[in-house]
């Protein structure tokens, strides 16, 4: 996956932008070439357009899971996007391409802290929970460092050891059980996440 340097010339959005136009008019269902796209709307806060992209990879993501095949993006590509609907606040779609990432990359601290954060944000404080936890064990075995990544996972988790204090009974209260879905997507996103952090625990 190519990378873009915009800060190396004045006019390299523009330039950018047009490379990946016309690399899209050759190829508009180009994985890189979306992601990347989406990436430059994000930055010059175009937002519908950037989900338009965005959501074009969903797309093909959930085809290739409904195919049951292995023709979906990289995870490199997976990432980015999960990262990008998490910016915009659509929790329900970063959590499901973090489950598919998992699932291909089980010991991937990344992707676990990243899954606790989506979780959090739409108060399933238990599955956030777990997931840390999971992350802390891969962690210890793998030996993995990342400063940035330890400081948001020691902020998350003091922020869910604060909502448990809160509550009499802690996470097990209602207030916080796993039974708040708004929709079916959710439930389903819920039940996938329940399987990988069975997976990673036997």
């Amino acid at each position: 996956m190519t990378y873009f340097n915009f800060s190396l010339n004045e006019n390299a959005e523009s330039l950018c932008e047009t490379y990946l136009q016309k690399a899209l008019e050759v190829d508009s269902d180009s994985y890189d070439g979306l992601i990347q796209l989406s990436n430059l709307r994000i930055l010059r806060c175009r937002d519908k357009e950037a989900l338009a992209c965005m959501d074009k990879i969903y797309e093909f993501i959930l085809l290739s899971l409904e195919k049951n095949d292995d023709s979906y993006p990289s995870q490199d590509i997976m990432f980015n996007l999960s990262k990008n609907y998490s910016e915009f606040q659509n929790y329900p779609k970063a959590i499901k391409i973090l489950d598919l990432l998992i699932k291909l990359d089980e010991e991937n601290v990344e992707y676990w802290y990243y899954l606790a954060f989506n979780h959090f944000e739409i108060q399933n404080y238990k599955h956030s929970f777990k997931c840390l936890d999971i992350m802390k064990n891969i962690k210890e075995k793998t030996g993995y460092e990342n400063k940035d990544i330890e400081e948001a996972c020691y902020d998350l988790y003091d922020k869910l050891k604060k909502i448990e204090k809160k509550s009499k009974k802690g996470l097990t209260n209602n207030n916080f059980d796993d039974n708040k879905d708004d929709d079916d997507d959710k439930s389903d996103m819920e039940e996938e996440s329940i399987e990988n952090e069975k997976m990673n625990l036997d």
